[in-house]
């Protein structure tokens, strides 16, 4: 699971989320150390988010950009496909997708534990909202609304939400795309402090604990 923070205009993105892998154990959940993973795809006149099983990302995401159908409908219909393919994975699954229509900044969420329901945001003119999504939801929303209403900057406010949730399974880079009708393009990259709490395993570590690990472990390779 990853976070994704996202701050929406009536025109305008800023898509946040961090780059963590993590694996549950039978001790607990810990940070695989040796691979960071993509949660954030830049597509033709949208921008995703994904938040989940490795193997629900990388089949929704590879299949969906072959596809000539580049439909919201398409892509849930993708998503709910690996999702349910993955019925011994504990994790939930998490879709994010910002667009605009005829100019208009629209972000629909999709989440497996919600029984693949859109949840549909749109901002009025002059106005900000938070739209949070995957792994410490609240906490994340809590966080990055209390900071915006205190009046820091922008990346401050991201850096400090995600430092704030940082976990096994929330960590390692900071990405934060700025998103409109005429520009995609990274407005923040920075590291995420871990906490000092931090459980941390390699691929090959976690793999040898526990076998069932092994056919998890390809998705790295």
């Amino acid at each position: 699971m990853s976070c994704g923070v996202i701050i929406q205009g009536h025109d305008i993105f800023y898509i946040g989320a961090d780059s963590a892998l993590s694996v549950a154990m039978h001790d607990g959940i810990y940070r695989i150390s040796d691979y960071n993973s993509e949660k954030i795809f830049l597509l033709p006149n949208k921008v995703i988010f994904m938040s989940g099983r490795s193997h629900v990302t990388n089949d929704t995401i590879s299949e969906f950009k072959l596809q000539i159908d580049q439909s919201l409908d398409n892509l849930i219909s993708i998503f709910k496909k690996y999702h349910n393919s993955q019925k011994s994975c504990f994790a939930d699954s998490s879709l994010t997708i910002c667009t605009f229509e005829n100019g208009i900044a629209v972000s629909n969420i999709i989440e497996s534990n919600s029984d693949f329901k859109i949840r549909e945001t749109i901002v009025q003119p002059n106005n900000f909202k938070s739209v949070v999504c995957g792994s410490k939801n609240e906490e994340a929303s809590k966080a990055i609304n209390r900071y915006i209403n205190q009046g820091l900057l922008l990346d401050h406010a991201f850096i400090n939400t995600f430092n704030d949730v940082a976990s096994a399974e929330i960590g390692g880079t900071l990405s934060v795309y700025k998103f409109t009708v005429q520009e995609t393009r990274l407005y923040l990259k920075t590291k995420i402090t871990d906490p000092k709490d931090l459980k941390k395993v390699t691929v090959k570590e976690a793999a040898m604990r526990n076998p069932s690990l092994i056919r998890w472990e390809s998705v790295f390779k």
